[in-house]
């Protein structure tokens, strides 16, 4: 479980979820696979030289040879050890799935990975994973260096998905070679299948609960460069309108993931103050963003939900630890399992439409009062 310490530091800190141990260490061999570093019949390291390596345990390090095994991305050889199988690198590459995430042991991420894993881990295909660390060169890096590649497909997690992508020919170049599955997001512009949420019923969700509980003046604390904020603030504009309640543009504190640090909120300190002023409750656009909203409050005397009730987006471990969050409930795990049965659908028949779109359902926990 992931546990948010609002108190710790000058950002918040919490226990990381990790991606499966076995798969962590089959992960570390594919990447040498894939990068070059070990050949056909090469010897792998053993079984100790990994466990050093990557300070793991015996059970986690041979769980993962015999998940590449079970792929036949290696073979065992008794009494002398394990070592990559003796097929074309062509033909092993062929099988692989590029997999581009933002981060991969943040959040909510490792359990999309893990999803992904589930699927996958039949050994019809296996994966190559990517991350932007949410920097759109670094997408554009990954995207250029996979032309080179003989991958079956691409499964994208969108970064900064509001903004235009300046490079969007590279899409289309791929797109000629191998399909693209957009996961948990998209970039409109590209029209680019998706398997995602409903982010705009989840919005709407959300602060129909806090309407329905007497509230009408609602902050909306979003992330302007994610498409996922805007389609969730669309949610909030629609809960409003259904009930004739006008629209305040004062109502709105927008930032990005790089501004969301206890620097920038005390750089907006008295803006942000003056609009809670005025507010009974707020929605955040996901769980982190409530937790650093959440941690202002507290550091300037205020609290939750007496005086501001708070509903956020995820229900992560962060919703369902300290802060006890009403949260609306991402799939995760169960997302990324779709789009990786999904993608399996695709590669069997390329007029298969794998657009999936996953509907909200909301958590109730202790964020919120009645007025």
């Amino acid at each position: 479980m992931m546990n948010c310490d609002i108190f710790s530091g000058n950002r918040i800190r919490y226990r990381r979820i990790q991606m499966l141990k076995y798969l962590q260490a089959a992960q570390f061999i594919m990447d040498q696979i894939r990068q070059g570093e070990l050949n056909p019949n090469d010897r792998l390291p053993t079984e100790n030289e990994l466990i050093k390596t990557l300070n793991m345990s015996r059970k986690s390090i041979r769980n993962g040879m015999n998940y590449l095994e079970n792929q036949g991305t290696i073979r065992t050889v008794q009494g002398s050890g394990s070592y990559v199988a003796a097929q074309p690198r062509k033909e092993t590459v062929s099988n692989s799935i590029a997999v581009i995430t933002v981060f991969m042991d943040e959040y909510i991420f490792p359990e999309k990975i893990n999803g992904l894993y589930d699927v996958f881990s039949s050994g019809s295909c296996y994966l190559s994973l990517f991350s932007t660390q949410n920097r759109i060169e670094n997408e554009n890096r990954i995207l250029h260096g996979l032309q080179n590649g003989n991958f079956a497909g691409i499964i994208l997690e969108a970064t900064k998905s509001a903004l235009p992508r300046a490079d969007a020919a590279i899409f289309r170049k791929l797109q000629e070679k191998m399909p693209i599955l957009m996961m948990d997001s998209t970039y409109k512009e590209l029209n680019l299948p998706s398997v995602a949420m409903d982010d705009t019923a989840g919005g709407e969700m959300a602060v129909s609960y806090l309407l329905e509980r007497g509230h009408r003046n609602i902050l909306y604390f979003g992330q302007i460069d994610e498409q996922q904020s805007l389609d969730r603030f669309r949610g909030y504009l629609q809960a409003l309108g259904r009930r004739n309640i006008s629209f305040k543009e004062d109502h709105i504190f927008w930032c990005t993931e790089r501004d969301a640090y206890p620097e920038y909120f005390e750089y907006h300190r008295n803006e942000l103050m003056k609009q809670l002023e005025s507010c009974s409750a707020a929605f955040c656009c996901n769980d982190q963003s409530a937790a650093r909203l959440i941690r202002f409050l507290r550091e300037n005397g205020l609290s939750v939900p007496d005086d501001l009730s708070v509903v956020s987006y995820d229900d992560s471990s962060i919703a369902s630890g300290e802060l006890n969050l009403t949260s609306v409930v991402h799939p995760k795990r169960e997302l990324g399992k779709k789009a990786a049965e999904n993608m399996l659908k695709l590669l069997a028949d390329r007029s298969y439409d794998p657009n999936y779109c996953f509907t909200p359902k909301l958590t109730e926990r202790g964020s919120v009062k009645s007025i």
